[in-house]
């Protein structure tokens, strides 16, 4: 159909390929037997299994599967590893926008030794989104732009691009109902 790359989700840990070497020679093969790149993944898994008001054990359990997660990317030549906030996963405080960085700290020499840009997917409003990329100060996190979910959420485009849009490496097209 003429494609060259799409986006792989990763949803699930143990059936996704992704996640052992196995899956990731067969992904490799695929990906060269029909000349199409994986090249971005989509970490809907951390929208149930989250980075954030969980228990010390279970965010060091899930820390530690994005990090091998990054691993792999870079096994598949991945550039873009995308992490949505929104829906049960949405950063509803300041304070979980703080642990988030926080939490994520641990990942962003793995995102320079993997030269991986990790896009995240919030649903804060213009201002306060590039205001949350910006306190990680680091160049390899950015921002994925849904224009589904943005319009869904009653967001100006121009004021969006206007405060992020230099920040955005990934877009996502859908479309949603205005809630």
């Amino acid at each position: 159909y003429g494609f060259e790359s799409i986006e792989w989700i990763f949803d699930t840990y143990l059936q996704n390929p992704i996640m052992n070497i196995d899956g990731i020679k067969k992904l490799k093969q695929l990906s060269k037997q029909y000349d199409i790149t994986i090249n971005s993944v989509l970490a809907d898994f951390f929208m149930e299994k989250k980075l954030t008001n969980v228990s010390q054990t279970e965010l060091e359990k899930n820390l530690d599967i994005l990090k091998k997660l990054i691993k792999n990317c870079n096994a598949l030549d991945v550039e873009i590893l995308e992490i949505p906030f929104v829906d049960s996963s949405s950063l509803q405080t300041k304070s979980d926008q703080y642990n988030v960085r926080i939490n994520l700290e641990s990942v962003l020499k793995l995102l320079d030794e993997y030269n991986l840009c990790l896009c995240l997917e919030t649903d804060l409003p213009p201002i306060e989104f590039r205001d949350f990329l910006l306190s990680f100060e680091h160049p390899n996190i950015k921002a994925n732009y849904d224009v589904g979910n943005s319009a869904g959420l009653g967001y100006d485009m121009q004021e969006e691009f206007e405060n992020f849009g230099k920040l955005i490496t990934n877009v996502h097209i859908k479309d949603r109902k205005y809630s």
